[in-house]
């Protein structure tokens, strides 16, 4: 049994960290990431669209251009995320468009949510 003068730290005395808009901790979410968030859920849903409607060739088509041309693309941008020189591009890399988009999905839920009560 340890006893509580040998420990080193206790859950009272770590620091809390303050959380922005929801209190939850994320990664930064840079244009770059929005840009592969995007583009796969492009690929996959009209993937599936396609194969949904029987089609063969068009979908083995569509995952040869994106595997290769838009994920080597993408795979050579990954190289610069880290990168002393990825200020040049701080749009890309490192912006956190996180509270924008949040914000503006709140208030665009807003107002939607004001103008069916209008309506009805």
């Amino acid at each position: 049994m340890i006893s509580s003068s040998t420990r080193t730290s206790s859950p009272t005395t770590t620091p809390r960290r303050n959380f922005h808009l929801t209190g939850v901790r994320h990664p930064k979410l840079t244009g770059y990431r929005l840009l592969f968030i995007i583009l796969t859920l492009s690929f996959g849903l009209s993937k599936a669209a396609l194969a949904y409607q029987g089609q063969s060739v068009s979908p083995t088509t569509l995952e040869w251009i994106f595997g290769v041309v838009i994920g080597l693309a993408l795979y050579w941008l990954s190289l610069y995320e880290n990168d002393a020189n990825a200020y040049l591009m701080p749009w890309l890399f490192e912006f956190d468009y996180y509270n924008p988009i949040a914000h503006g999905l709140c208030s665009s839920s807003t107002f939607l949510h004001t103008a069916l009560n209008m309506i009805a």
